[in-house]
Parts: structure tokens; sequence; C-alpha cells
């Protein structure tokens, strides 16, 4: 007689308030992480009160964005030895740190180097990383963490910026004359920020277990049991069903975990070259997307573009990971120690970075030939968004699925490093093609062309990695290549149709 042991998820009230603090510290330190980004809040009190030419000016924000990439790989070999908290906890250090020293320099206004606040927002810039990786990763160390916790975190981490602005709008930091006060602003975020990722290091440190609290525990009775002589030789089991299919299994070897194996592997330089060309362009027309604006005839709707973007990004983050999990389930080990899907129907994660070198080869083919005015502009704003936040969303579970999980932040942090070298390679690519004064898109087609070429080109790398993996990690080749056909049949489409509106509107330029 087979017996069953259900414990109902959530029954102690302490179960439920060790998962609301967990995820509070999650949201909380994912929310609050993006300080650095409020640098234009802050750049006119700099230029007013402490006389900084933009040249110094532009440094220091530089010293921020810098900042987050030089101790990403540090940051996650400490996720991976230590833990999330530990993070949590330097970045409450780090924050505290920057942000009170920064607002204690511009209260007094003594003489200092303009060196200082650079330092200062260098160190803000490592606590972003450390944050955002303490709330990233904190998710794979609980029982069940799917698609959707890893979205969570940065979906929040993109709207930080976002909720900080609010905050500085509030009252208490405006003077009489309707300007932010710098100083309190900053002091409250090193006091804030600080405080709640000291919290959130005892918080990132909970453990409540729901698949131990969820899943029945069912007891098989021993086979050898309750034999008779009329009992056959071969009997099925007990436990798969007669007529249904095998789930897949999957058998992975030992492989060594090493930085040196990892960068020996060539697919890690394909895969990192392959992210690096989508975050790269999709930055270049983030930061930019101001001066495009500026060059076409029609209403200046920069504010309008922006908001595009990030909308489309927070909604690709969010729905990228769920999305995942529903169609490409990572495998699950059994009891046995091998890995098998939970379906037999699954596509691989790589159609994500598949999509998104569609979506802006197809973008970027039609901002080169196709867009007049401004009005056409939100093509780009949301398509770039949309291929930003869905690369995001799945290359962590990408690097964990192929590399494994237990060096899985240290990983992540090294393929992190591809923004740093792609989004200059792109910025310069569209600052040095076209004139200061030239008009329509005119200034920046080649840009875009180019980068579409370069999209094209590196979907030959996506499928090879597709090809590679299919048989170990994601899925059939008989799929494959069906994808494969559809994926070059929409690239191909999509440059006829540039090429068809560049030929009947060349006469319509500006």
């Amino acid at each position: 007689m087979e017996g069953t042991r259900t414990v109902q998820a959530f029954s102690c009230p302490l179960r439920l308030l060790k998962c609301a603090f967990f995820w509070s510290s999650v949201v909380m330190n994912s929310i609050t992480a993006g300080g650095i980004f409020c640098f234009p809040l802050i750049a006119p009190y700099l230029s007013q009160h402490l006389h900084l030419t933009q040249p110094e000016m532009s440094s220091i924000v530089l010293a921020g964005m810098m900042g987050q990439y030089p101790f990403a790989s540090a940051w996650g070999i400490a996720v991976d030895k230590i833990g999330p908290w530990f993070c949590s906890l330097a970045a409450a250090i780090l924050l505290s740190t920057s942000f009170g020293t920064f607002s204690y320099l511009l209260s007094h206004e003594g003489n200092f180097s303009h060196r200082w606040l650079v330092l200062l927002f260098f160190l803000a810039g490592s606590a972003a990383v450390a944050s955002y990786f303490s709330a990233l990763f904190a998710t794979r160390y609980q029982a069940r963490p799917g698609g959707l916790a890893t979205s969570v975190p940065l979906a929040l981490f993109g709207l930080s910026p976002l909720f900080l602005s609010y905050v500085a709008s509030l009252p208490t930091f405006q003077l009489e004359s309707g300007e932010l006060d710098v100083p309190r602003f900053l002091w409250y975020l090193a006091v804030g920020t600080g405080g709640i990722h000291l919290i959130s290091t005892f918080g990132l440190r909970v453990r409540y277990d729901l698949t131990s609290i969820d899943d029945p525990i069912t007891e098989v009775p021993n086979p050898r049991e309750n034999l008779s002589e009329r009992t056959p030789l071969l009997q099925k089991t007990l436990i798969t069903p007669p007529n249904s299919p095998p789930r897949p299994v999957l058998e992975y070897r030992e492989e060594d975990g090493s930085v040196i194996a990892l960068l020996s592997d060539s697919s890690f330089w394909v895969f990192a070259t392959v992210f690096l060309v989508i975050t790269g362009s999709s930055e270049m027309v983030i930061s930019n997307i101001g001066s495009i604006v500026m060059t076409l005839p029609g209403t200046d709707n920069t504010a309008t573009q922006v908001r595009l973007i990030s909308i489309a990004n927070t909604l690709a983050r969010l729905c990228s990971g769920p999305l995942a999990d529903l169609i490409s389930p990572l495998a699950e080990k059994d009891a046995c120690g091998s890995y098998k899907f939970p379906t037999n129907r699954r596509l691989s994660r790589m159609i994500f970075p598949c999509w998104a070198l569609v979506c802006l080869s197809l973008v970027y083919f039609w901002t080169a030939f196709g867009i007049q005015s401004t009005s056409s502009l939100p093509v780009l704003s949301v398509g770039t968004g949309l291929a930003y936040g869905a690369a995001w969303a799945v290359i962590p579970s990408i690097t964990g699925t192929v590399w494994g999980f237990e060096n899985l932040g240290r990983n992540f942090g090294i393929v992190s490093y591809a923004p740093f070298i792609g989004t200059p390679i792109f910025t310069y690519l569209y600052a040095c093609i076209g004139s200061e004064d030239c008009h329509g898109r005119n200034c920046w087609s080649t840009t875009f062309l180019i980068s579409a070429g370069v999209m094209c080109m590196s979907l030959v790398g996506v499928v090879t990695l597709w090809n590679r993996w299919s048989i170990d990690v994601f899925v059939s080749r008989k799929d494959l290549s069906s994808y494969v056909l559809y994926i070059a049949l929409s690239v191909l489409y999509g440059f006829e149709r540039a090429l068809f509106m560049h030929k009947y509107t060349k006469y319509l330029d500006p």
C-alpha cells in the first residue's frame, strides 16, 4: 500500500514571513541600486556651485559607468564562494561611503580636486554591480528559482533610476527656489540605500525552500516485498505509465570549471561576441536617441522615445524569463543524478538571442532606409528596447545551462564585460560617421546599415552555437533547421522591404 505525506505550503506563518523577507530584500536591492544613473539630477548643482567644466563632469559620470565592470567577475566569484549576502553587505558599505562622502564634500564646498568625486562615483558604480549581483543570483539558492525570479530583479534594476528620480522630486529634497537639494539627496542615498542593503544582508540568507514544502513525498514500497511464485520476473515500473513516452535524459559529463577552461572554450567567445553586438548596438541607440531626434524633421519627442525604450526594455525583461521557462524548461536533476526535461517538446533558449538579432537587423535596416521624420522613430525605440531586454533576461540562464551553475556568478561576470567593450565600439562608430552639420538620416544611415550587417553576421554565430549545443543541452537538429530557415527568410524579407522603401522614398529625404 502506498503511503503519502504532504505538507501544505506556508502552513507555518514563519515560512511566510521568511519568504516575504527574502523577496522584499531582492526587490529593495534591485530598485535602489541605480544611484549612479541619477547624475543628470545633480549635474546642474555641480556646474553652478563647484564651477566644474563639462570635461570634469563627464569624467565623473564616466567613472560611475566604468566602475560597474572591473570588479564584475570578482563579485561573481564572491557570490559563488560566499553567497549573495556578501555582495549586499559590500554594496551597503560602498554606497554609504561613496554617497556619504560625496554629500559631505558638496556641503562644505572646500578646496578639493574633482578627482575625489571621480573616485567616489567609481566606488558607487562598483556598488551598483554588487547590489545587482546580490539580487540576481540570490534566487538560485532557493528551492525553485524560475525565469520570473530572474526577470524581476533585472526589470527592477532598470526601473531604479525612475524610482530614485521620483524620490528626488519629493518636497523634502527641494529648495525654496525649486531646485534639488543635492547634498541632502546624496545623504539620503548614503543612509537609505546603505541601510536597505545592510538589512538585505540578513534577508538574502533566509531559506524558505518551497519545494520541500510543496512537493508530496510518496513512499514507494519495496518491489521485492510480497513476491510470490506467480509474480512476473520482468515488471513494469510503478512510476511511469505503460504507454507514456520517456522523458529526455541528459547525462552531463564532469567538466573543468576553471577560468582557463572557460576562456579556452571557443563557444564562450562566440557567445560573448553575440552578446557584445546586441548590447553594444542597443546602448548606442539608447545613448544617442536624442541626437537622432534632432536630425529629423518633426516635433522634438526625445522624452517620448526614452520612455518607449524604457517601457519596452522592462516588459521584455519581465516576460522573457517566464516565456523561456514555458517553451524551454531547464533540465531537472533526479535522485539518480540524471537530468531530465519535464516535457518532450521544447525549444532552445538560443531562440531569444536569435530573435533579438533578427529584430535588431530589421529595425536597423528600417532606420537606415525607411525613417523620414520623428513620427517613425517609435519603431527604432521599441525594437531596440525589446531586443535589449530579452537578451539580458536569458543570458544568465544560458550561461548556467552550458557552463554550469556552480560558477554562474563568475561566468556571468565575465560575460558582462561584453557591453564594456561593445558600447564604445558602436558609439564611436556612430560619432565618427557623419558630420556635425548634416541633416536627416544621412547623418547615421551608414552607421545603422553597418550595424544591421553585423547583426546578420552574428546570426551565423548563434546558429553555430545552437547546432553545437543542440545534442547536449537544448533541442533537436530537426527543429533547429526549421527555425534557421524561418530566421533566414525573415532577414531576407526585411532586407528586401528596406531596399524597396529606399528606392521609392529617396526623393523625399529632407
